[in-house]
């Protein structure tokens, strides 16, 4: 069996702000998707009562847009006075002052950073596969995101779930 399922989400608050598109691409021997949460990951039983079995391939591209991010950028009540941020979202590094105070007694400031701009569209594509045998189940999925800050590396994690029905 294959099922594409489209969907979306939209997340505003004070830790992330955007929106994402994605397709939810599943294929082999399955329950109906939208059979409910257990039915997903539990095969449960026939009409004679043995155990039935699922076994499928999940795939999920997904397309983000990120108007902002408090996890990466630091958030509304948060500042960092090493750091500075220009109006055209380029970050610079503050000016540092030569009066301090512990500039007189030989204690040297922080040295200054410069903070790497938020990435804004994201990609990423989760993977995976999810074994049943009645109310048992074992699934395992990798996720691979691209950047989410201009310049540094990209994101990639995996997740082995057990799930037990009843």
């Amino acid at each position: 069996m294959l099922q594409v399922i489209g969907g979306g989400q939209v997340y505003a608050g004070t830790m992330q702000n955007g929106a994402g598109v994605y397709p939810l691409i599943l294929f082999g021997k399955m329950n109906p998707y939208f059979d409910g949460l257990f039915g997903q990951y539990t095969a449960g039983r026939d009409a004679n009562g043995r155990k039935k079995w699922q076994v499928y391939f999940l795939a999920k591209p997904q397309l983000q847009y990120y108007l902002t991010n408090a996890l990466l950028e630091g958030g509304i009540f948060t500042h960092n006075p090493n750091i500075k941020k220009t109006p055209t979202d380029k970050p610079t590094v503050a000016a540092q002052s030569t009066t301090s105070s512990s500039a007189f007694f030989g204690q040297q400031p922080p040295p200054l950073t410069t903070q790497p701009a938020l990435q804004h569209w994201v990609a990423d594509f989760s993977y995976g596969g999810v074994l049943s045998h009645g109310d048992f189940s074992i699934s395992f999925v990798q996720n691979v995101a691209s950047t989410t800050l201009k310049g540094l590396y990209c994101h990639d994690v995996g997740n082995i779930s057990l799930f037990f029905g009843w």
